[in-house]
């Protein structure tokens, strides 16, 4: 959740390949949060909803040191990393949305 909340208070909705990838979580982890109305698609891609939601939840989950969990599950080590990954591995259409929507939401 981490992920999909640290992108999606950008409104940047993520591959579920990616959240599985990064997040080292299994893609039925990802399904149960789909099925449980956690997560959901948007255009083919993971979102947690509305922008707010995701800020929210990801300042909370930073709050409790999710970055520390994350990073010794080995994911990346902050936000900035994250974003540096998905960025990486992102389709040139994705990348370009992405850099948009940083650029408003001014990371």
């Amino acid at each position: 959740m981490l992920t999909a909340a640290t992108l999606g208070r950008y409104d940047v909705l993520v591959p579920r390949s990616f959240v599985v990838a990064e997040a080292h979580v299994s893609a039925s982890t990802v399904d149960t949060l789909l099925s449980n109305g956690v997560f959901r698609i948007s255009r083919g891609l993971v979102t947690l909803g509305h922008r707010s939601l995701a800020a929210l939840l990801a300042d909370w989950f930073a709050v409790e040191g999710l970055w520390t969990d994350f990073l010794s599950a080995g994911g990346p080590e902050d936000p900035f990393a994250l974003v540096r990954d998905y960025l990486r591995e992102a389709s040139p259409s994705l990348a370009l949305e992405t850099l948009r929507a940083l650029q408003l939401g001014q990371l």
